[in-house]
């Protein structure tokens, strides 16, 4: 049966359709078999290889939610017997919770997940959450284990949506059970849509800010970065607001916290760079960072020197042309240009500060670049960067052309003293 369901799955999918009425018939009756519930064709093997109830159960599951999402819509003349199967699945499957490491990951691919899935679905075809479709998930939450509270937060926007008051109050009870199993599901749940929602902040805000301190395993800490981060771009976060999320990063001063913001940053410069106000939040969260990282002068951690470091891929949101902030950028990248070997970042920065050179149209900004150039080699004299070697010389050419060959041969000359000679050609040139 396993089979014949998955290849009906497969069949929706190539847009082959079939008689759902007669499919429907056939799943009321085979459900009604207590013998199928109770394990009677279970296919086992010698190596403790069990084809259960649950494969099956999983695929009627898909089955009724690929119908459901299938543009023909071939199936929503028969909602009613469909919610007949949806409802028989959820109260005769049962949850398999042991050893559970990963709860997102559980309660996609176990049976009863899917069948909670299938619900959902059914929920938003027939648009509708009435009481008797609320008693039925309200008995998933409070009888049936994590499984719910993985789709609640999976489809927490569509539960908003349909009743913001019920859906309002599961928040705020969750708010009092954030220890407990079924807060994390529902988190794990909630971030695997990687999409933040305007009109949900407010009602999230109290969990993100315990999400921000909570020992999650695997890439949901870095979600939860990315959500803050965004809503910092989008204005409902603020920098120096105490009670904030952002806020709350900035004291934390976690390397894994901030480099994740970096990088959200960094990975989405090409649609930020084009937006000066939020180029301007990028900027401000520099400086706060700087500061912080130049008050531990002598005492600053691997962590905070890998920091330092990261922050040099947001050297693209800086404009050289602006003379009365040039004196900050510069000390910014004077100061991390020290650390360009923590995370193999010297690419990044050579690129940047070869970008720099290329974009400004100051006369006066060529000392600037060679100082802080020369100021990351001889920090970092023992383990010179070599790549790209184009960019090395692109931007020693540069300063060679803008009048600034004592900075240029010095730059020359350190590489040559580490026996790098990529540079003789160039140097040979202009002496």
């Amino acid at each position: 049966m396993y089979y014949i369901f998955a290849g009906l799955n497969e069949a929706i999918r190539q847009k082959k359709y079939f008689n759902w009425e007669r499919l429907l018939e056939f799943l009321k009756q085979y459900l009604t078999n207590e013998d199928f519930w109770n394990n009677k064709y279970m296919i086992q093997n010698e190596i403790d290889y069990k084809a259960d109830r649950s494969w099956v159960v999983g695929q009627i599951a898909d089955l009724i939610k690929e119908g459901l999402k299938d543009n023909q819509n071939l199936l929503k003349s028969y909602m009613d017997d469909a919610y007949k199967i949806i409802k028989t699945l959820l109260y005769k499957e049962t949850c398999r919770e042991n050893k559970i490491i990963d709860y997102l990951t559980h309660s996609i691919n176990c049976s009863y997940g899917r069948s909670i899935e299938s619900f959902i679905y059914w929920i938003i075809t027939n648009k509708s959450f009435d009481e008797e479709a609320k008693n039925v998930f309200q008995n998933i939450l409070d009888k049936r284990g994590i499984d719910g509270y993985v789709y609640l937060g999976m489809y927490l926007p569509h539960f908003y949506k349909f009743d913001k008051e019920w859906t309002l109050e599961i928040l705020k009870r969750l708010k009092t059970e954030q220890r407990e199993p079924h807060w994390q599901s529902f988190m794990e749940g909630y971030l695997s849509n990687q999409k933040v929602y305007d009109f949900l902040y407010d009602s999230m805000k109290s969990h993100y800010l315990y999400a921000l301190n909570f020992n999650f395993e695997g890439w949901y800490s870095k979600i939860i970065v990315q959500h803050v981060c965004l809503f910092y771009l989008m204005g409902k976060e603020k920098l120096d607001e105490v009670s904030g999320l952002f806020n709350q990063i900035l004291e934390n001063f976690k390397s894994e916290q901030l480099i994740e913001t970096i990088n959200f940053f960094w990975q989405e410069k090409t649609f930020l760079t084009t937006d000066k106000n939020k180029v301007q939040k990028i900027l401000d969260f520099w400086k706060f960072v700087f500061k912080k990282l130049n008050n531990k002068v002598g005492k600053l951690s691997e962590g905070d020197k890998k920091i330092s470091a990261n922050l040099l891929k947001l050297t693209d949101f800086l404009d050289p042309d602006e003379e009365d902030n040039w004196k900050s950028y510069k000390e910014w990248l004077l100061f991390s240009g020290k650390h360009i070997n923590e995370n193999y970042l010297s690419y990044e920065f050579i690129r940047s500060l070869n970008e720099i050179a290329k974009k400004s149209k100051r006369d006066n900004l060529a000392n600037d670049i060679g100082e802080v150039f020369k100021n990351a080699l001889k920090t970092n004299e023992d383990n010179l960067p070599t790549y790209k070697e184009e960019d090395i010389k692109s931007i020693v050419e540069y300063l060679y052309n803008k009048n600034q060959k004592v900075i240029a041969d010095e730059i020359c000359n350190i590489y040559a003293k580490q026996g790098y000679f990529f540079l003789r050609e160039i140097y040979e040139n202009y002496n």
